[in-house]
């Protein structure tokens, strides 16, 4: 039975340390993990961030007028403090659905804003 009790914490322990965090389940100043990269494009450049980067929630606001939630994080390490981008969409893998999309932009200080949908606030997100 002990065994038993064991082996089931570990495996829960596995599968919870792999599991993406809701968007609604995010707390500010938490550092959460990229769970895949992510290429952000700009007129003239490319930047990947890379699976596992760091990405700290330093704020989270709900933008009423246009239905969305917005996440800022502060991405670790910087690839370039300069580098900012107009809006994109993203694609986030879910289980029960094919995906969702989520509106991304990178702004100065290399803080990454993720615009989500109200209705889709409750679903998987990128991070871990």
């Amino acid at each position: 039975m002990f065994r038993f009790l064991i082996i089931s914490l570990f495996l829960f322990s596995i599968f919870t340390a792999k599991a993406e965090v809701q968007w609604n389940r995010q707390k500010v100043f938490t550092t959460y993990k990229l769970t895949e990269s992510l290429k952000i494009k700009s007129d003239t450049k490319v930047i990947s961030l890379k699976k596992d980067s760091n990405l700290e929630l330093v704020e989270v606001s709900e933008l009423s007028m246009i239905k969305v939630f917005l996440h800022k994080y502060k991405v670790t390490p910087c690839p370039n403090k300069k580098f900012v981008t107009d809006l994109q969409l993203i694609e986030v893998k879910q289980d029960e659905q094919d995906s969702i999309v989520v509106g991304v932009n990178m702004a100065k200080n290399c803080q990454l804003e993720v615009f989500i949908d109200v209705n889709e606030y409750n679903l998987k997100s990128f991070v871990k």
